[in-house]
């Protein structure tokens, strides 16, 4: 499969390496920036992905492999909208360590259940992004941890609270409450004359922006992909439905397995009013005018060149070395969503995201709505799903409700 394609699907090289795929591809975006950012050799941040690996739960789809597939989508977005070209080597690496830890110790339940059942979590983060803010935690915990390669202590001082910062406000703007709050922002901001790949914070917050791309992202993956993912996102959101209705709740929104029969309605729903204007937002940023590439500082190209130098191994390399998939193409055909070097945007030819990303959504859409007979089948699958129960040992974390007189 070819790693620059925005349609790689982590489930399946999942299954085709017999474990997990985080650590794998972890150090694929990760292991260029073990010398110029982290300051730590290829051992030590093997030991942090493989920590991070082990924090997140077998839930059916906030696990580790989603993870992963974050990183992939959202790092190929700052990639084709030329975000990576303006982007310090600190931000390249807070964006990829965000990704890889974004969902930390998710258990398979909103904000809404923590907040309705007096969750621990709730009560520790005053119902406000109660799981983005645990995620947050917990990924600093791993970055401390001196068993999980003590990555945090390596950085120069300097750049620690910058880094921390960043990560920070990756993780807490995946938080689908404020998500058309985050559209409108990004295109006040985008219209404004003085928006610039140049400036930080416009910088940052194109990041934001690439990370929920993302983090939704399934839903402009090619079909087969895309299906296998909206059953485990529904799976889950059934299990929610039925802990539920077995404490007395209301059930929450797309959570109410007696409705299974809606998911083509639901699922076309989600695209078209949710992903589609994300991502016609971030197509908009495409070759954005503003200051030439040629203007980076000489701190900003000391960094890169840092980046390819004999510590710092390409992603390439890399990954040809940690997994028996399909070798990586060198020159993937013209037609495909690869993205194409040019020599004015070398990682970019024309709008992917536009052309592949939101033609894809459409197409999804459009399919959960004709093809009856896909439709059909998953819903059987998810049916036959109705007496499933979680392991126990996440139960246990799901159950981790408060007295309600606390």
């Amino acid at each position: 499969q070819n790693m620059e394609s925005f349609g790689l699907c982590m489930l399946d090289i999942h299954e085709q390496n017999g474990h997990s795929v985080l650590p794998l591809y972890g150090l694929v975006a990760l292991g260029p920036l073990c010398s110029s950012v982290l300051k730590c050799g290829i051992d030590a941040c093997a030991r942090f992905l493989h920590r991070i690996d082990s924090y997140y739960y077998t839930n059916p789809y906030h696990n580790a492999i989603h993870a992963a597939q974050v990183c992939h989508g959202g790092s190929w977005l700052t990639h084709n909208l030329g975000l990576a070209e303006h982007q310090r080597a600190l931000e390249r690496g807070a964006f990829v360590l965000a990704a890889l830890c974004h969902d930390l110790k998710h258990f398979g339940r909103n904000n809404s259940f923590c907040i309705s059942t007096n969750h621990a979590l709730s009560l520790v983060y005053n119902d406000a992004k109660v799981l983005e803010n645990m995620h947050a935690a917990t990924c600093f915990q791993a970055l401390k941890d001196d068993e999980a390669g003590g990555l945090l202590e390596r950085l120069r001082e300097q750049d620690r609270q910058p880094l921390r910062a960043q990560i920070i406000e990756l993780i807490l703007s995946t938080d689908m409450s404020e998500h058309f709050q985050a559209i409108s922002k990004s295109r006040i901001r985008r219209e404004t004359h003085d928006f610039s790949m140049e400036s930080e914070a416009d910088r940052r917050f194109l990041a934001q922006m690439c990370l929920k791309g993302g983090d939704i992202g399934h839903s402009a993956l090619p079909w087969d992909s895309h299906v296998r993912w909206s059953q485990r996102i529904s799976e889950e959101f059934f299990s929610q439905g039925d802990e539920e209705r077995k404490l007395g709740l209301p059930i929450s929104a797309l959570c109410d397995r007696n409705t299974v029969g809606d998911l083509g309605k639901s699922q076309r729903g989600f695209i078209e009013f949710v992903c589609m204007p994300l991502f016609e937002e971030l197509a908009c940023f495409w070759n954005h005018k503003g200051p030439d590439k040629a203007a980076v500082s000489a701190g900003g190209e000391a960094e890169a060149e840092a980046e390819t130098g004999a510590e710092g191994p390409d992603a390439t390399r890399i990954w040809s070395r940690c997994t028996p998939c399909r070798p990586v193409s060198p020159s993937p055909a013209p037609t495909s969503e690869a993205v194409q070097p040019t020599a004015t945007h070398p990682w970019r030819k024309e709008n992917l995201v536009q052309v592949h990303i939101v033609s894809r959504l459409r197409a999804n859409a459009l399919r959960w709505n004709e093809d009856a007979d896909a439709v059909a089948q998953l819903v059987r699958k998810l049916r036959s799903d109705d007496d499933a129960e979680p392991p126990e040992a996440l139960r246990e974390v799901c159950l981790n409700i408060a007295p309600a007189s606390v």
